[in-house]
């Protein structure tokens, strides 16, 4: 491999890691905080493979499923954990999906009832 390809391939992925790492620290919310994390993984699995073409060795592709195995069910389970939470925006179930519902922003129940009260 080109030594030149090389430090392009580690300085793109090392550009990459820290924006993610950024957004998993600062978040807003936790779905930014999750897709960061996923995004991490494959850039972990990537710098992985990046190195087995530097050595010319398929000793950690085993690895690089597992990464991208654990990194899939991860997204899965969250996923199913958000859509399993009742939605408590105003505008819920007003939409015509129920993608519409899953993705209105939260609020919790203190702030409404404050604000009904007056």
């Amino acid at each position: 491999m080109n030594p030149y390809v090389l430090v392009t391939a580690v300085l793109l992925l090392s550009g990459g890691a820290v924006g993610v790492l950024y957004r998993l620290v600062k978040g807003p919310s936790l779905l930014d905080r999750v897709l960061a994390s996923d995004v991490l993984l494959a850039i972990v699995a990537a710098a992985v493979c990046v190195d087995m073409v530097w050595k010319g060795t398929t000793d950690y592709m085993i690895l690089t499923v597992m990464i991208s195995l654990v990194g899939f069910l991860a997204s899965v389970t969250f996923a199913r954990f958000v859509q399993s939470r009742p939605s408590r925006h105003p505008d819920a179930g007003r939409g015509g999906s129920a993608w519409e519902d899953a993705e209105a922003p939260r609020q919790s129940t203190q702030d409404t009832s404050a604000t009904e009260g007056r």
